[in-house]
């Protein structure tokens, strides 16, 4: 038996309580990392957006004057922008506030669903199935 295969054995028979903490564990790390990503590209759009709007000499001679600190690109009002760079910047907001958020919350949805798919699925079905051939009952054997 190779090495992967332990892995995947000794995590099929992890516990309820283990696999549900497992599952939600891996998702809101990979969330937060994709949201990290997302959020950081988004600014990025944002600032090259901005810049398009920005008089660049001004801001050049602002960086030499600050000594040792950044000028910072100033956000253009959505009137001197086109419709479709305003739109864009709108959504790129809108990602860096409530990305994160999104992402997580989907990400935990999902763990649920792949938690009760791979651990609660089969049992619940087991215990439909009525002894005797009764149809139509759950029983719950005591």
């Amino acid at each position: 038996m190779s090495r992967k295969e332990k892995i995947f054995r000794g995590i099929r028979n992890l516990s309820v309580r283990k696999t549900i903490i497992l599952y939600l564990a891996v998702s809101l790390i990979c969330s937060f990392l994709l949201s990290a990503v997302l959020t950081g590209l988004a600014g990025r759009i944002q600032r090259a957006i901005w810049w398009k709007y920005t008089d660049q000499e001004s801001y050049f001679e602002a960086v030499e004057g600050e000594r040792g600190y950044l000028a910072e690109i100033k956000r253009p009002p959505a009137w001197e922008m086109s419709p479709l760079d305003s739109g864009i910047s709108e959504v790129c907001v809108f990602l860096e506030t409530y990305g994160v958020l999104i992402l997580a919350m989907t990400g935990s949805c999902c763990a649920v669903f792949l938690f009760y798919r791979h651990k609660l699925k089969g049992p619940l079905r087991s215990l439909r199935k009525p002894p005797g051939g009764l149809p139509g009952r759950i029983w719950i054997l005591r």
